[in-house]
């Protein structure tokens, strides 16, 4: 599956995604790329379905789960849902990576265009 969504045959990943994610060692890392196609094909609310599903089963906030918050931010950005984005999942990782990819800058843009009280 991955090796399809690297060269940019999303169906063809869904589809190998789909399978995959019935293996429980593999269903989170599944969902994540899964996502990551929908949100490739402008599918935004199918991508947020599988990020908050994948999001859902981690406990620990790890690499991977701070890479779907980040990929669920970007979505609802992409929604235009940039004050969700912040505060429900750029937060979230600023919090205790603050190093992690743009999130800072995030974080700050966001405070510049409507400080908190």
């Amino acid at each position: 599956g991955v090796l399809l969504f690297e060269r940019d045959l999303m169906n063809e990943a869904i589809q190998q995604f789909q399978m995959a994610q019935r293996n429980p060692r593999n269903r989170v890392r599944s969902l994540y790329y899964m996502a990551r196609c929908f949100k490739q094909k402008q599918q935004f609310d199918m991508a947020r379905d599988q990020l908050e599903k994948a999001a859902a089963e981690l406990t620990e906030m790890d690499d991977l789960k701070k890479d779907i918050f980040y990929q669920l931010g970007e979505t609802l950005e992409a929604q235009g849902d940039i004050t969700t984005a912040v505060n429900k999942y750029y937060k979230e990782i600023y919090q205790v990576d603050i190093g992690y990819k743009d999130v800072a800058a995030k974080i700050e843009k966001s405070y510049k265009l409507s400080p908190q009280a």
